[in-house]
């Protein structure tokens, strides 16, 4: 082998660990983000159950935007950066799994719910993202007719599918304080045939 044949070897082993190097800096850089993104941006959520039934359906995955849990409420950097009714919300409560729902009010506002309707201060809530023929019936914690303020760093929140949904209807979820929330899920990674952003959902008030 000729001297100058050998230190073309030579420099074909140095780009070639000189590409390694840069693939796994690549590889790094990009787990890295990753972390970043699960830490305070977005997390893999999957829907268990038909309580969001028609909007979400049994095993679907969705992404969780986290940030609002950081950003909004009262001790956050953003105050106007935060849930809003129409919201769909992950939360866990101890002891129990991760739920997905709809985020019906929030600290401060009047909740009722009376012949099937639901009043939020006095207005009723006209749910556009439901289907017509849905009704909201009453549950043990809040019976029909009955009207309750929802405490500071609370939230009330129900399923898009109101009769089978356990919600804030219920003894065993009641109020959900904000603590408990993971965040708001903004898109459907599978199934890829119903991939896409999820909006908030859209509602009027009729006094």
């Amino acid at each position: 082998m000729r001297f100058d044949e050998f230190n073309y070897d030579e420099n074909i082993g140095g780009r070639s660990g000189g590409l390694l190097l840069e693939a796994l800096q690549t590889i790094v850089f990009a787990l890295a983000v990753s972390v970043v993104i699960y830490l305070f941006f977005a997390i893999p959520n999957q829907v268990d159950g038909l309580s969001m039934f028609p909007n979400l359906r049994d095993k679907e995955i969705l992404l969780t935007n986290k940030f609002l849990q950081i950003t909004g409420g009262a001790d956050g950097v953003f105050k106007s950066y935060d849930y809003q009714r129409g919201d769909m919300v992950v939360f866990q409560q101890p002891g129990r799994p991760d739920l997905v729902k709809r985020l019906i009010a929030g600290p401060g506002d009047k909740i009722k719910i009376e012949n099937n309707k639901i009043y939020v201060n006095s207005k009723a809530l006209i749910e556009e993202y439901l289907p017509s023929t849905v009704v909201t019936e009453p549950g043990p914690f809040l019976p029909n007719g009955v009207e309750k303020r929802i405490p500071e760093g609370n939230y009330f929140v129900m399923g898009d599918n109101r009769t089978n949904s356990k919600d804030s209807r219920t003894n065993d979820v009641g109020f959900v304080e904000r603590r408990y929330l993971k965040g708001s899920p903004f898109l459907r990674l599978f199934p890829l045939d119903r991939f896409g952003q999820l909006d908030r959902g859209k509602y009027r008030e009729v006094e």
